[in-house]
């Protein structure tokens, strides 16, 4: 059942899992999976890219029939570093996952912490510890999630303090000086591992890209 994503036609919306090996990682198909089961004309096409050409295949891409392009974690740094236009939240994070191709411009955009909020229950009391670029995108995207608590811990205190001033209004806070393995909440996010912490079960990146990828087909079918 479902759209054969095998079949381009001159109507089928195109876009690109990028990476060294994506090919050979078969990131690609989780997306497929979810365009054949919404039967939506549109393929999502892997592309192995090397770090020498990707300046070029970026530069390229605005005026390729592929509508958006997801990378692969090597990337991310890479892209926050080449693009001009981006959202307000890869500006604060200093990274991105996503290139949108609007009006002939590629911009862009950052998915992963939407991904982990997606995760999680609302109204739970929420540690973030570290300040990476992956920590600081969930965090954007926790106001949401409408937490009881945002504890945020390093056992650096200047890292709290920057990570600090993400943190909506509407959130309250906590600082804590203490080791990941020590901290006390419902949920936990360990910057260092890039995993999620939830009662007894620990969601690492494959559980995230699959949440991204439910997001962004259903974000496609619905926009376009």
């Amino acid at each position: 059942m479902g759209y054969p994503v095998e079949i381009i036609g001159k109507d089928t919306d195109l876009y690109a899992y990028v990476g060294i090996n994506a090919i050979e990682d078969t990131h690609a198909e989780t997306f497929n999976k979810y365009l054949m089961e919404k039967d939506f004309d549109a393929k999502m096409m892997p592309l192995n890219i090397r770090q020498d050409d990707i300046g070029f295949f970026i530069h390229g891409f605005k005026d390729s029939k592929i509508k958006e392009g997801y990378f692969s974690k090597e990337y991310w740094h890479t892209l926050y570093e080449l693009l001009e236009d981006m959202s307000d939240e890869v500006k604060i994070c200093g990274m991105s996952d996503t290139i949108k191709v609007i009006e002939k411009r590629n911009i862009g955009d950052l998915y992963y912490g939407k991904a982990c909020a997606a995760c999680i229950e609302d109204n739970k009391v929420i540690a973030i510890y570290g300040n990476s670029p992956t920590a600081k995108s969930f965090l954007y995207n926790l106001e949401q999630k409408s937490p009881k608590l945002v504890i945020l811990a390093d056992m650096i205190v200047e890292n709290c303090l920057e990570m600090n001033k993400i943190v909506s209004d509407n959130i309250a806070t906590d600082i804590q000086r203490v080791e990941v393995d020590k901290l006390e909440a419902d949920i936990i996010y360990d910057s260092i591992k890039e995993t999620i912490k939830i009662g007894n079960k620990t969601l690492n990146y494959e559980d995230i890209l699959e949440k991204i990828a439910q997001i962004k087909t259903k974000e496609w079918t619905e926009n376009g």
